[in-house]
């Protein structure tokens, strides 16, 4: 299944929208969700449980960095948020750890390390570290 996400927003299934030919207006309408193919466990279509999203790369002419491109996630949903897991991006930087389930950003115990190996370990409120960690 293709599946969407508005940042902060729950996975939901969608169909996929070719971006190509759509006027300015409506073309930005639709860059602004990530759409990736899910496999798991699901209520209605919903992730809900062990699921595994692999994201589609976004057209990388139009991309100024990879940072924060979302690669693959791995792990807990419930109603369609991540709840923990493995989330990997294109730079193949990524964090294992604690999700907040109402917006998909890191939060609690988890641990992040950038490209280059610098990381942090410690605790996160809503994709914040908190602290100076490990």
């Amino acid at each position: 299944d293709v599946f969407q996400i508005k940042e902060g927003g729950p996975f939901k299934p969608f169909e996929k929208q070719k971006l190509k030919g759509m006027d300015e207006d409506t073309r930005l309408k639709y860059k602004r969700y990530v759409y990736g193919g899910f496999k798991g466990e699901n209520d209605l279509g919903v992730p809900q449980g062990q699921g595994k999203i692999k994201f589609e790369v976004p057209e990388l002419e139009n991309l100024q960095s990879i940072a924060g491109v979302k690669k693959l996630f791995q792990g807990q949903f419930k109603g369609g948020m991540l709840v923990h897991g493995y989330l990997e991006y294109l730079n193949n930087a990524f964090y294992v750890g604690d999700f907040n389930p109402t917006n998909n950003k890191f939060h609690g115990v988890g641990y992040f390390s950038e490209q280059d190996g610098v990381y942090y370990k410690g605790f996160w409120r809503n994709g914040e570290k908190q602290g100076y960690g490990e």
